[in-house]
């Protein structure tokens, strides 16, 4: 048997076995691909705000707190988010919830509720481990079928080109064509979404291999000559990290807990009218809102050209006032930086950018965001969805291409690959 046949063999066996779940994989890949924008208009759409004058700055984060006091004294607040964009509200952190204001006037509008949160968990479930926690044997099955699409798409660009080289031969696995019949529509449809997707499907499917498998995790820092970081939870991850990293994959916009609360950043600029001398985060001390508001315009210097700014409140007496500055969107942690002050002194405590991490953590860091196109923001996003889309057409194709083979006859077309 010829390598190139023995090639194929291969390549229609793996994808045969492993097509439905591949199927599963996509399809939900796609519905996913603007989970972030559609949650966050969700929960802000009906709240848009307008200056009362150009050029009129936001409400103080004092003042912002003065407002959500006067309608729930009673609440625990976390954390305060202003936007640059000076349509969209301000945000206030209160527990696993978020209370979306107007920045002007402080009007509270409402606040974050689950909405398709629930929708969007049961496909994230099925797309991460086929409806299995994490861990369960449909997670299993999941990560090992990233395997296998990594495999059929490097053997599916080498069978994609035709055993004779001429134009007319490429062209027929170039650009779809219309008006074939079944067998060579869907030849032609198969190689054709393979060729433009192959690209930016390996992207995507490796992407997701750090997150499935801890070798390939290791694997990225030793491909950049780097010691792989030690295992999360263990005593030396913990003293070796700091948790910085954590600061730098976690937190910000986009970062709900169970019932849909964001325990946003926050920005803000001064303007007029006093506010409450200290707020209590639950279970932790009171803070001085007024220091806090002194140490805002720091953060603002801090990050020019920032999106979003948000202020988690110390949860301890002597704990720094933290600011997660954002100069892209939540899901690009290559714009992000967190700001540590110290609350009597005002000093920088810490600063940790991503250019703080290790090559190998932001290459990594790079390919889990890469695997969901956000690291371009809304550009790779759809680019990332296209090629999913084509990897359900493929799965499709390639399944009834199969089965014509084995239970129809073979394929008449001359390009056949086998």
């Amino acid at each position: 048997m010829k390598p190139r046949t023995l090639l194929f063999w291969v390549h229609l066996a793996t994808g045969v076995t492993t097509l439905l779940v591949i199927f599963i994989m996509s399809a939900t890949g796609v519905l996913l691909t603007y989970q972030r924008q559609i949650l966050e208009w969700y929960d802000s759409h009906d709240y848009r705000a307008a200056p009362p004058s150009p050029g009129t700055p936001h409400l103080r984060p004092d003042q912002i707190v003065a407002a959500v006091r006067a309608e729930r004294p009673d609440a625990a607040i976390s954390s305060i988010t202003f936007h640059a964009d000076p349509s969209v509200p301000a945000e206030v952190g209160i527990g696993r919830r978020t209370l979306f204001l107007n920045p002007y006037s402080g009007r509270v509008w409402g606040e974050s509720t689950d909405g398709p949160r629930p929708f969007f968990r049961v496909i994230s479930a099925w797309h991460t481990g086929l409806g299995s926690g994490r861990g369960g044997i449909g997670h299993t099955i999941a990560a090992a079928s990233n395997l296998a699409v990594v495999f059929m798409v490097v053997t599916g660009f080498i069978l994609w080109f035709p055993r004779n080289l001429s134009w007319n031969a490429v062209r027929s696995v170039l650009w779809f064509r219309r008006g074939l019949p079944g067998k060579a529509r869907d030849f032609n449809w198969h190689h054709v979404l393979g060729f433009w997707c192959s690209l930016p499907l390996l992207i995507v499917v490796v992407g997701a291999l750090p997150m499935s498998y801890p070798w390939a995790s290791d694997l990225v820092f030793r491909a950049v000559g780097e010691p792989p970081e030690p295992r999360r939870g263990s005593v030396q991850a913990m003293a070796q990290n700091g948790g910085e990293a954590r600061q730098l994959t976690g937190g910000g916009r986009g970062q709900r807990g169970p019932a849909g609360g964001r325990g946003g950043p926050g920005e803000g600029r001064g303007r007029g009218g006093g506010g409450p001398r200290g707020s209590a985060p639950r279970g932790g001390p009171a803070v001085d809102m007024d220091r806090v508001t002194e140490l805002w315009a720091r953060a603002e210097q801090q990050g020019p050209g920032w999106q979003t700014i948000t202020a988690r409140l110390p949860t301890a007496a002597n704990a720094p006032l933290q600011f997660t500055i954002e100069q892209g969107t939540s899901q690009q942690p290559q714009k992000r930086s967190v700001l540590s002050l110290d609350m009597k002194t005002g000093e920088v405590v810490g600063l940790v950018t991503f250019g703080d991490r290790s090559l190998g953590a932001r290459v990594r860091t790079y390919l889990r965001f890469a695997h969901t196109g956000e690291v371009l923001a809304f550009p790779s996003q759809t680019i990332a969805a296209i090629a999913a889309a084509a990897a359900c057409v493929m799965s499709w194709t390639g399944l009834a291409l199969a089965w014509r083979r084995f239970f129809r006859g073979r394929p008449a077309s001359s390009t056949s690959t086998s």
